[in-house]
């Protein structure tokens, strides 16, 4: 019928009718374009893409539904990356997983300590368990850590490693696993028999105290809107999510 090409028409006349969406969440207000050029202004309240029906709001509070058939082509994909922007913002679309893996260890001496070197790093699993690709992500990271000085009385001070990861393309149903760079912890140990002229602890350690990772996309709207995970969760009521991209990988 004509009347469903016309979205003004059918943001004005149509009754909404009854139907379970598949996606839905509150949005900003949007001025959409029928295929005929006219405009109106209002958010989407649900896309149910099984049927290609799109339920909004006007800006005088009615809601009403239309096809996906009734917008300009700039708005179906503005519609579609809205649907996407629900998907990722979904724990059971779009799933983060952190694990830990020790990559590297060194021993050696020299006059009166034993040093030890464990290098970490951190595998981030991202799951696409949705029906859309997500493109352009970008996965940031905090990786947090202690580190106690040698021949020293001062507390361990909280150090951090941070980087950035590009991740071009995350096909639906798919999953991709990206390696944060490396910290080091140090641990040195006097031998028998030697002391510190201060009389410091004859052993100074390193220990891992945590992750803050951040993965972000382009909105419909043009923001970036992000995930994330943290743990230990008082990591990130302590500090100040930061990361140096010049260490982008």
């Amino acid at each position: 019928m004509r009347a469903h090409t016309h979205i003004l028409r059918l943001l004005s006349l149509a009754v909404i009718t009854a139907f379970q969406p598949c996606i839905a969440a509150d949005a900003e207000m949007h001025t959409f374009r029928d295929t005929q050029g006219r405009t109106v202004e209002a958010e989407i309240l649900s896309f149910n893409e099984r049927r290609d029906m799109v339920n909004v709001r006007r800006s005088d509070g009615r809601r009403l539904s239309a096809p996906l058939s009734a917008f300009c082509e700039k708005d179906r994909e503005y519609i579609r990356t809205w649907a996407r922007d629900e998907s990722f913002r979904s724990q059971m679309d779009f799933r983060i997983e952190v694990e830990k893996k020790e990559t590297g260890k060194q021993t050696g001496k020299e006059e009166g300590l034993i040093i030890e070197a464990e290098e970490y790093r951190y595998e981030v699993l991202l799951e696409n368990r949705s029906g859309h690709d997500f493109r352009n992500l970008r996965v940031d990271y905090m990786l947090f850590y202690k580190q106690e000085e040698a021949a020293s009385h001062a507390d361990a001070k909280m150090l951090d490693v941070s980087g950035s990861i590009e991740v071009p393309v995350l096909e639906a149903g798919g999953e991709k696993t990206v390696t944060t760079g490396p910290v080091v912890l140090k641990s040195l140990e006097l031998m028998p028999g030697y002391v510190w002229e201060n009389n410091a602890p004859a052993s100074s350690t390193g220990k891992l105290k945590g992750y803050w990772v951040r993965v972000y996309r382009k909105s419909a709207d043009g923001d970036e809107i992000f995930r994330e995970v943290c743990n230990p969760s008082a990591i990130a009521e302590r500090n100040t999510f930061r990361v140096d991209r010049e260490t982008a990988k």
